[in-house]
């Protein structure tokens, strides 16, 4: 008992970590006072926008999957595999961990819709490495934006700058060619089990884990040939993908305009691709605090008015993230619950 109860106690106190910084960044960077007068002055109408492109946005998740699901020839219906789709993605803003917590409790609840755990997970992982294909490559634009903003960087700065873009240039490459090239992606997957196995018995005194590397590899593999499969309906879930994130960013862009703020189209790129990086990659719960900080440090150094900039930050968090986890716990709360119950056994075994 005691041990299912500690991962929870980690999640709150990291969460509340997260707020605790979040809060003492806007303590120094915003006028406490101007807040009241910007929440009186909201703007309604860009919220209602907001709210419709969120649900919009994952509506478009599902239909990614309808697009792979029609890969191997299986159905599901609509209603069941969106729900499944936006249970599993609202989870991941419980526990951040680059889309892998939501792959797990995909694949589950695939499973109850007797659909298989291989399948569901190369599936999965499949409709995963299109959503993050196309991340990289917004955030990659926004990093070269960035770069180009150079009245807020001197010397180091635009170095850093310059290291991300780089960064994400070779991970957007290395997706490009893996998904082209068999022999690369053994290589390089071979390569980073290895090296990860290595620090997984140096570092945490553990025994190696080559099994379960050799069947992440398998799933990679079938996840791979399963887009191969049909570049029409590759071309169809790559559509609803774009869809999804195209969504994603009117959300971010109204928030701001229920404010009085009209991001130029660099600044909503820069902004949506760090509140996305620093919600995903993450031990913070869903980057609650550390997110808003970092959006919010950037907009100050690049002269927006700070406290329209923090009201329309949280307003963000609320729209995309709290409203739609609170739907999908109050809708699904059996499911919810029997997928926490699953994971205290299986601790426990």
């Amino acid at each position: 008992m005691t041990r299912s109860v500690r991962p929870t106690h980690g999640l709150i106190a990291l969460a509340i970590l997260g707020l605790f910084l979040f809060g003492l960044v806007a303590s120094f960077l915003v006028n406490i006072s101007k807040l009241p007068s910007v929440l009186d002055h909201l703007k309604i109408s860009a919220l209602i926008f907001a709210l419709i492109c969120t649900t919009l946005a994952y509506i478009s998740i599902a239909l990614s999957f309808s697009g792979l699901f029609e890969l191997i020839k299986t159905t599901i219906p609509f209603p069941r595999l969106f729900s499944i789709t936006f249970i599993s993605s609202t989870f991941n803003y419980i526990v951040s961990s680059a889309g892998l917590s939501s792959l797990a409790v995909r694949a589950f609840l695939f499973k109850q819709a007797k659909i298989s755990y291989s399948f569901g997970i190369s599936i999965s992982i499949a409709q995963g490495m299109l959503t993050n294909f196309v991340l990289l490559i917004l955030c990659l634009s926004g990093g070269v934006y960035l770069l180009e903003w150079k009245k807020i960087y001197t010397g180091w700065g635009i170095d850093l700058v310059g290291v991300l873009i780089v960064g994400l240039g070779i991970m957007v490459l290395f997706f490009a060619l893996g998904f082209l090239s068999t022999v690369f992606r053994h290589k390089v997957l071979n390569y980073s089990f290895k090296i990860w196995d290595w620090v997984w018995i140096r570092w945490f005194r553990k025994k190696s884990r080559n099994s379960i590397w050799s069947r992440m590899l398998h799933n990679f593999d079938e996840s791979i040939q399963l887009l191969h499969q049909g570049w029409l309906q590759l071309g169809i879930t790559l559509f609803w993908v774009i869809m999804d994130w195209t969504f994603t960013v009117l959300v971010f862009y109204f928030c701001f305009r229920a404010v009085n703020i009209a991001l130029p189209f660099g600044f909503l790129l820069v902004g949506f691709s760090i509140q996305f990086l620093l919600s995903n990659l993450n031990i913070v719960p869903g980057g609650i605090g550390i997110a808003e900080s970092a959006v919010t440090g950037l907009f100050y150094t690049l002269g927006l008015h700070i406290d329209q900039v923090l009201i329309a930050i949280l307003l963000f968090r609320v729209v995309y993230y709290l409203i739609p986890m609170a739907v999908a716990f109050t809708l699904y709360l059996d499911t919810i619950r029997n997928i926490f119950y699953n994971k205290a056994i299986s601790r426990k075994e």
